[in-house]
């Protein structure tokens, strides 16, 4: 395993199909953790209008897919959403890991490891995290995006574990 390339989203793949399913979503959960609520701080503080339009432009579409029940929807629209905020942090690495999130959210729909309905608050945060950065607020911007990936994470393993 040292030798393999755990950011290869085919790697991804087969350690969330395996029994150490447990594992790796902690270990993204960590990943995102440490990664997205800084993306988001850089990305507030380029204020890049461009960037920010997108932002909001991928919110209201996971509160469209939301209402409308529409999990393959909101998943492409969350997935849309992370990579133009990684993007945005100007951070080539950061942006790099676009894909490895893009993997997990869409392994979290695959393997049945999101609620039955999409969350309101989760719409919110997603809402509101835009709003930072397009308004240019980096702390604020930094713990919408954590409460966003902290929920998921616990959503996950709430989900592992019952």
């Amino acid at each position: 395993m040292t030798e393999w390339n755990l950011y290869d989203p085919q790697v991804i793949r087969w350690r969330l199909n395996s029994p150490h399913r447990g594992a790796q979503l902690r270990e993204l959960a960590e990943l995102r953790a440490a990664v997205e609520p800084s993306a988001a701080a850089l990305a507030a503080a380029s204020g890049d209008d461009e960037t920010c339009e997108a932002l909001l432009a991928h919110a209201r579409a996971m509160a469209t897919a939301a209402a409308e029940a529409d999990t393959a929807g909101f998943v492409a629209a969350d997935a849309a959403f992370h990579r133009a905020l990684l993007t945005a942090s100007g951070n080539g690495m950061f942006a790099q890991l676009a894909e490895v999130t893009e993997e997990l959210l869409t392994a979290r729909r695959e393997l049945s490891l999101m609620p039955e309905r999409v969350d309101q608050a989760a719409v919110r945060r997603h809402q509101e995290a835009a709003q930072a950065v397009s308004e240019g607020r980096p702390a604020d911007a930094a713990a919408c995006v954590r409460s966003i990936v902290d929920t998921a994470h616990s959503e996950v393993e709430g989900l592992l574990s019952g």
